[in-house]
């Protein structure tokens, strides 16, 4: 399978026709900051076979601190026989890259280069990542890769349907499910709380 890394700008044909044809599923969000809309999240799950491929686009704009940023995430994520094999994560701020993770299989773990923490192995493959909390429910403990930073952390239930995880800068996400399907969700950072809802 040809790395997904090197396809950021321009698919090969080999990829193309791997999706085409495919079963996909697409999910759309809106982003709240103090109950004002600042931007949207589109995921999209793409199956082939025994081959999954996850993307999600994010665009925000929001004034804090008296300073306004313009943000825009991608996310591209590839799982072959339920493992993920590679990631790519990209954070733009007012247009400039302001942070990027990317993740590839190697030796039955990952090597993984983080714009922030250098170049490191990780060990074991995962079976589930940040972009599959848009489509499945996970359990209580799980082991997920987060694909932003390239590090595995551990999913607790903290409350009914509720599920929640810290980033390594302390951040803290919160997923809520219903019959198996996430509703909405919320993003504490050190200064801000954002809040996302399905798209009406």
């Amino acid at each position: 399978m040809p790395s997904f890394l090197s396809l950021k700008k321009t698919l090969p044909v080999f990829f193309l026709l791997i999706l085409s044809n495919s079963w996909a599923q697409t999910r759309e969000f809106d982003m709240f900051l103090a109950g004002k809309k600042i931007g949207s999240i589109v995921t999209d799950k793409k199956v082939k076979g025994d081959i999954e491929v996850y993307t999600m686009t994010s665009t925000a704009t929001s004034t804090i601190l008296w300073k306004t940023i313009s943000t825009y995430t991608t996310y591209h994520v590839v799982f072959k026989s339920g493992k993920l094999q590679e990631s790519y994560f990209e954070h733009k701020e007012n247009g400039e890259i302001e942070k990027f993770c990317k993740v590839k299989e190697n030796a039955g773990g990952y090597s993984v280069h983080h714009s922030k923490t250098g170049k490191f192995e990780v060990q074991n493959m995962a079976e589930f990542c940040l972009l599959k909390m848009y489509y499945n429910e996970p359990s209580d403990g799980a082991s997920l890769l987060n694909e932003g930073w390239g590090e595995y952390v551990k999913v607790k239930k903290s409350g009914a349907n509720q599920y929640e995880f810290k980033t390594p800068d302390g951040s803290k996400y919160i997923y809520r499910f219903q019959q198996g399907k996430m509703t909405d969700a919320e993003f504490h950072t050190s200064i801000v709380t954002v809040r996302m809802k399905p798209k009406v």
